[in-house]
């Protein structure tokens, strides 16, 4: 019986020797944009000075994407009031520099704007507020 175990073992480790040393095909390339990074650090997105050499790293290191917060309660002070782009448009295009594709998630709705005014959390009071925000 200990005979038959080694020669089991032996071919499973056989396998897995064969397994690993097999070559990569060399036509297996990952979907253009899969390659992606999340950045959430606001004193990165917002330095004039750290954000292009940022993206210009993750241009060299392969990145092709890159997901940051957009904060609506940064963007939009008062209801009714006008959307400020400056922050978000910088760092678009530090990002476009590079070709990197942009994916923003919007997060934190004013305080005027949400359902429990003390909750950063809080989803927007009224849908048509956001979307009238989002459609800007």
């Amino acid at each position: 019986m200990p005979d038959h175990r080694h020669r089991v073992l032996a071919t499973l480790l056989a396998a897995v020797a064969l397994v690993l040393a097999a070559p990569v095909a060399a036509s297996a390339r990952v979907p253009s944009g899969w390659v992606g990074v999340v950045v959430s650090d606001n004193s990165l997105l917002n330095s004039s000075s750290a954000w292009p050499h940022e993206t210009s790293v993750m241009k060299q290191s392969g990145v092709q994407s890159v997901r940051i917060p957009v904060y609506w309660t940064n963007m939009q002070q008062s209801e009714n009031g006008p959307v400020s782009f400056t922050a978000l448009d910088a760092q678009v295009l530090g990002a476009a520099k590079q070709h990197l594709h942009v994916m923003p998630s919007v997060l934190r709705a004013p305080t005027w704007a949400r359902i429990k005014a003390s909750d950063i959390g809080s989803p927007p009071r009224d849908p048509a507020e956001f979307a009238a925000f989002m459609k800007q």
